[in-house]
Formats: C-alpha cells, sequence, structure tokens
C-alpha cells in the first residue's frame, strides 16, 4: 500500500506535495498502526461536508494492489478528533503537515 499526503486550497490555491510512503518499507505494527489511523480517519471524515473556498485541506491518497485508488480529505479546520487522528497518521508516516 502506497500513501501520499498533499496539502492544497486556502486563499492563494496552495498545492503542496507533504510526501508518499510506501507501507512495505515498514515493520508489521507500524504498518498495523497506519492502517488502523487511516480506518479511524476515514469513518470520521464520512460525515463532512464539502471544503470553502478558501479553506486548506490534506487530500490522503491511498493505492493498494488488487484495489481501486481512493483517497480521504479532511479539512484544515476540522473536528478536534479528527484534526488529531491526523496528526497522529502523519506522524506513524513519518511526515510533517509544515
Amino acid at each position: 500500500m502506497i500513501i501520499t499526503l498533499k496539502r492544497t486550497g486556502g486563499f492563494i490555491g496552495i498545492e503542496q506535495d507533504l510526501g508518499s510512503v510506501d507501507l512495505a518499507g515498514l515493520d508489521k505494527d507500524q504498518r498495523q498502526e497506519v492502517m488502523v489511523r487511516l480506518q479511524t480517519l476515514s469513518d470520521l471524515v464520512a460525515t463532512i461536508p464539502a471544503p470553502g473556498a478558501d479553506q486548506l485541506q490534506y487530500e490522503i491518497g491511498i493505492v493498494e494492489s488488487g484495489r481501486s485508488p481512493r483517497s480521504l480529505t479532511v479539512l484544515d479546520e476540522s473536528p478536534p478528533q479528527q484534526a488529531r487522528t491526523l496528526a497522529e497518521l502523519l506522524s506513524s508516516l513519518g511526515l510533517s503537515a509544515v
């Protein structure tokens, strides 16, 4: 599974690649931690409305062999539990939001 992360939007319309991680390069515990956080984040973002025009958002691309690519979008001003889970996911992947 390959996970990519991009930050987009905002007043000036930024598009910033934050990184990409192939989970095959992580140990079993790290992969499990990432999978749990992805599932939690997926459950949380299922009920969030579309972003406003000037909001920053994080786009998480997920590519798995044998499945169609999918993505999750998390708003910069998302509810605290979403923001915390996103930060934990980034940390698990060794990526930074800045």
